[in-house]
């Protein structure tokens, strides 16, 4: 026996005496994903909408920023 089908061998065993994944497994991580993604954007617009939030006042202001 090879190197590659004693470890074919060893991996079989080991996936027959593991219970199958739920039915539900793949729509659950599909979920976590949309979840963690979803958050991610609306951090993101809430930090842009922080930065405008403060620059908007300092350009009414009369603040030049970009002058030289």
């Amino acid at each position: 026996m090879t190197v590659d089908e004693i470890l074919r061998d060893a991996l079989r065993d080991q996936a027959a005496e593991q219970r199958p994944a739920e039915p539900t497994l793949a729509d659950r991580v599909l979920e976590a994903r949309r979840r963690a993604r979803t958050d991610r954007i609306a951090i993101a617009t809430a930090a842009a909408t922080a930065v405008v939030a403060l620059l908007v006042p300092l350009f009414d202001s009369g603040l030049d920023l970009l002058a030289p």
